[in-house]
């Protein structure tokens, strides 16, 4: 099945992720729980509490 694929471009596949990974963060970085998600997502781990000075 994977050779009938045609030759991949990486740097567009590269290019893709990117977008979507900005689009991604952009729209969930503006809220605190959206953060801690993004870092559960990616990092399989809880966000520690940043104390607010």
């Amino acid at each position: 099945i994977v050779s009938n694929l045609p030759e991949r471009d990486e740097n567009l596949i590269d290019k893709a992720y990117e977008k979507i990974i900005q689009q991604y963060i952009s729209k969930n970085i503006r809220t605190r729980n959206g953060r801690k998600e993004l870092v559960k997502n990616f990092y399989n781990t809880d966000l520690p509490a940043i104390p607010h000075t």
